[in-house]
């Protein structure tokens, strides 16, 4: 997620905890910021949810001077997060560490646009999120009069030992279903054949046992009889 922010001389104050970064100074009522009122800066990104070590960013910085005259020493300073090294951007920048200063000067009216792209190295430290913060100012010794961040959502690793706990949880898991399916089966065991069970199909007949009709041409079948029974045997003569 990119959380994007736009602070003006104003609104500045929130910046004193970057790193290098320098606050402007407070004006009285007669006293005027070079740049304050016409020199402004956006910053914008490519959207993502999450960032992973190793993500790359292009960061699109965008300035502009609505003034009426010509501020020939602007330049534009971009503060990387502590997370985020500098891969490449737009011909002129000058890296020193997590800053990138570019010299800019900006004609009366003029908008201008420069690339930056950084690399993610790594998560920050507790619920902390990397910020990258864009500014502009009227010179080199000038105060920061214009400022842009944007902060983004980084995917928390999980720790060696949460790691192993849920494996070996995984793996008990997997073990206890294994048993289970082997107690199953077991259970149940070989079924019995027709010849343990004494069972047979229709038509199915056991050594010994003859159908009606299964005898050699000229014998008298054995049809059984009961104890008692009289028994009828008839030659059909032609």
């Amino acid at each position: 997620m990119v959380v994007a922010a736009a602070m003006s001389a104003v609104g500045l104050a929130a910046l004193v905890s970057l790193p290098g970064i320098q606050a402007p100074e407070p004006v009285g009522a007669k006293e005027v910021v070079p740049g304050a009122e016409s020199l402004h800066v956006t910053l914008q990104s490519a959207e993502r949810e999450r960032l992973d070590p190793g993500d790359r960013v292009e960061y699109t910085i965008k300035v502009r001077n609505s003034g009426a005259s010509d501020v020939s020493e602007a330049e534009v300073v971009h503060f990387l997060p502590t997370t985020m090294r500098y891969v490449g951007g737009t011909e002129g920048a000058e890296v020193d560490g997590d800053r990138v200063v570019w010299a800019r000067p900006l004609a009366a009216g003029e908008r201008a646009s420069l690339k930056l792209t950084g690399e993610l190295t790594g998560v920050p430290e507790g619920a902390s999120r990397p910020v990258s913060t864009v500014c502009l100012r009227s010179g080199a010794e000038g105060v920061l009069t214009s400022c842009a961040s944007q902060e983004h959502e980084v995917r928390k690793r999980l720790s060696p030992l949460w790691t192993g706990v849920t494996a070996v949880g995984l793996l008990g898991i997997l073990a206890l279903a294994g048993g289970g399916i082997a107690s199953h089966v077991r259970s149940r065991g070989p079924r019995p054949t027709p010849e343990e069970t004494g069972d047979h199909a229709p038509g199915d007949h056991a050594p010994g046992d003859h159908a009606p009709g299964d005898h050699a041409p000229g014998e008298t079948p054995d049809i059984g009889t009961s104890p008692g029974a009289t028994v009828y045997r008839l030659d059909a003569h032609r």
